[in-house]
């Protein structure tokens, strides 16, 4: 074979090679991609062309299908396999068309009202997540979520400290029995008869061994403890100016006592607007003396001395004051409470919870509710809606703390009025507020308060809103003059 026709031949056979690769690479093209019309063995059923899936099984999201669990996205839609729009459930990012999977619903957007949720933020503003669908909150039943510190007489919050509607946390509404009283948004029994000492009530009865507080406290031995029946005690002779004349309260402590009421909402000590509530201690400011009170309410007190309007307490040595769940309601003339020495220093020891003090007006001595000479603790008190004379000296509408220390926990001092210094609170002492809330209080220098010279606070977790002030909305402070920041409206 000369040179050229074996040329010839060579070309021939690599052309007819080229061919034969070609046509392998198709066929192999086609069998790795079925066609439409070709039987899909796995789902018995024609399958158009596509890609795999996002879920990684080889299923496109367009594919053919009769229900959501044959697609990866786990999404059937009018046949087809297809990604789940915004506000679908879904548990991964790659079932949703946006991508985005939060907190169980693609692209995590408000849901509308009908809409299933798991929790309140998955719906829109203005609904709750209730029984698991998207509700109007005006159209919410009762429950935890909707009633968190009250409780649910049927659909309605309740506030649920009464005692015909007593409870808590969404819980349903009771009604206390007899005796008992509401605290805190929970029933409460009288302590056992066998722990008194002596047994008040307003009229003569089985057990009872005075029809008023001030012979009870008169007879009973130091250490005792006196039971105070439901009802209302008062005395309608004026009082005299006398500081310390034990006729001119409601009570006059002198000794270690403990005083139960059987709640502050049915035990009431009224001063008629004509007389004073307790005195705790004595003339001469030397009672080392232990008393603890509870359970009860003071109200209308009015004194002209030196003294408070419905509870003064007034010890030079080791004194022990505890009051729980006590109401100070409406007192007149001087603060309503009068806690401390007369010296300048603070032996007086304090523990005071759930104490309110409301309403004191026309005070012309020392603060509109509290003032206090003493170490301790006040947790969940409030101090609300006092007045401080405007006549008199520039004291505080609420709280002053003159020395010591003291702390309060949770709680508020709101509504407080003063034309001096510091509608809600001052202090010349050291003072602590953690968690309390300041709120619409006026006074002429510092909204919220006032720090005296040579006084100190210390705040965590306090939120203000609506005080005002010539001089500032927050706290005024002697001791570098101008707004504090750590307490603003």
């Amino acid at each position: 074979m000369d040179d050229i026709r074996f040329d010839t031949l060579s070309r021939a056979l690599g052309a007819a090679a080229s061919r034969r690769a070609g046509l392998r690479a198709m066929l192999g093209a086609a069998l790795a991609s079925p066609v439409a019309g070709v039987a899909d063995a796995r789902h018995g059923r024609k399958r158009r062309r596509g890609v795999a899936g996002p879920c990684g099984d080889g299923t496109a999201k367009d594919n053919r299908c009769a229900k959501d669990a044959e697609c990866c996205t786990k999404y059937c839609a009018d046949g087809m396999c297809r990604c789940k729009p915004n506000l679908l459930d879904c548990n991964k990012d790659d079932q949703c068309c946006s991508g985005r999977c939060i907190s169980g619903f693609c692209d995590g957007g408000c849901k509308p009202e009908g809409s299933k949720c798991v929790d309140t933020a998955n719906c829109c503003s203005g609904m709750i997540c209730d029984g698991g669908l998207c509700v109007s909150s005006s159209k919410a039943k009762c429950t935890r979520a909707t009633c968190p510190d009250g409780c649910c007489d049927g659909t309605t919050c309740r506030l649920g400290q009464t005692r015909q509607g007593c409870g808590t946390k969404g819980a349903a509404c009771v009604t206390c029995g007899a005796g008992q009283s509401c605290q805190s948004g929970v029933c409460v029994s009288p302590p056992p008869p066998s722990t008194c000492t002596r047994t008040v009530a307003p009229a003569p009865g089985p057990g009872v061994t005075d029809t008023t507080l001030a012979a009870a406290i008169a007879a009973a031995p130091a250490g005792s403890t006196i039971c105070v029946k439901a009802g209302t005690y008062s005395n309608s002779t004026p009082a005299d100016s006398a500081y310390a004349n034990p006729a001119n309260y409601l009570g006059f402590i002198d000794k270690s006592l403990t005083i139960r009421g059987e709640g502050k909402d049915v035990t009431i000590l009224d001063g008629l607007g004509v007389r004073s509530g307790l005195f705790i201690g004595n003339a001469t400011y030397d009672a080392a003396i232990s008393v603890a009170i509870s359970g009860i309410t003071v109200r209308n007190g009015l004194t002209y001395a030196d003294s408070a309007s419905c509870i003064c307490a007034n010890g030079n040595d080791a004194m022990s004051l505890t009051l729980t769940d006590v109401n100070v309601e409406d007192c007149w003339g001087t603060v309503a409470v009068n806690i401390g020495s007369q010296t300048g220093t603070s032996p007086t020891t304090i523990a005071f919870t759930r104490l309110t003090i409301d309403g004191t007006t026309d005070s012309c001595l020392l603060a509109g509710a509290l003032a206090v000479e003493a170490n301790g603790t006040m947790t969940d008190c409030r101090i609300i809606n006092n007045t401080y004379a405007s006549y008199c000296n520039d004291f505080t509408g609420g709280m002053h703390l003159w020395y010591g220390s003291v702390t309060m926990n949770g709680g508020e001092i709101s509504g407080n009025t003063t034309t001096g210094a510091g509608g809600g609170f001052s202090t010349r002492g050291s003072l602590t507020l953690n968690g309390v809330s300041v709120k619409n209080n006026t006074g002429a220098t510092g909204g919220a308060g006032y720090i005296y010279a040579g006084g100190s606070l210390t705040t965590s977790g306090v939120t203000a809103t609506g005080n005002t002030a010539t001089t500032c909305n927050c706290v005024y402070s002697a001791n570098t003059p101008g707004c504090e920041s750590v307490i603003c409206t």
